[in-house]
């Protein structure tokens, strides 16, 4: 009996599972290539706040193996909802484009400092602070002129985290 509860209790959830063993790679690869003590911190401070940004990731993998096309565009929406209705132009567009429009967005996490590009591409922030043209962006803010036709129309600045940033962005193409 204590075997099977040991048993469910550490294998219970997946991802935390797939996390602490890449987290073990990551400290095993820095003691092997002798990676400075400082920054071994500030890599495993970064790895455990992307700890939900990797979550989110595996959910995509999901979707695309145990669902139907429909079911996977219905997901797809309730989990980019929130992320749509703070784009003004996307806030008021047809649940089946936004649904399309889903499969295309992809997730990043920045590091303090780390600057944030946003040429052809337009990003939502999730999670910290990023400042751009002397504005601080917290979520859930957007910037990218991704719809703008004329080149020299749009700001293409980009952004600096301030603090640990999650963010989803949508490349203008995918648009």
């Amino acid at each position: 009996i204590q075997g099977v509860i040991c048993g469910v209790a550490t294998n219970g959830d997946p991802d935390e599972t797939a996390w602490v063993q890449k987290n073990d790679q990551l400290n095993a690869m820095m003691a092997d290539i002798g990676v400075p003590q400082e920054q071994r911190l500030f890599v495993r401070a970064h790895f455990r706040k992307a700890k939900k940004l990797f979550k989110r990731q595996s959910y995509d993998d999901l979707i695309d193996s145990c669902l139907s096309s429909e079911l996977q565009g219905d997901v797809r929406f309730y989990m980019c909802q929130s992320l749509f209705s703070h784009v003004w132009y996307l806030a008021q567009c047809e649940r089946s484009f936004l649904e399309d429009l889903s499969v295309k967005l992809s997730r990043e996490c920045y590091a303090p400092g780390e600057p944030v590009e946003c040429n052809e591409v337009l990003i939502m922030i999730t999670q910290g602070m990023i400042c751009r043209n002397g504005a601080f962006l917290g979520s859930p803010a957007c910037f990218g002129d991704i719809i703008l036709t004329s080149a020299f129309l749009r700001d293409t600045t980009e952004g600096k985290a301030l603090t640990y940033s999650e963010v989803a962005h949508l490349q203008r193409d995918d648009l």
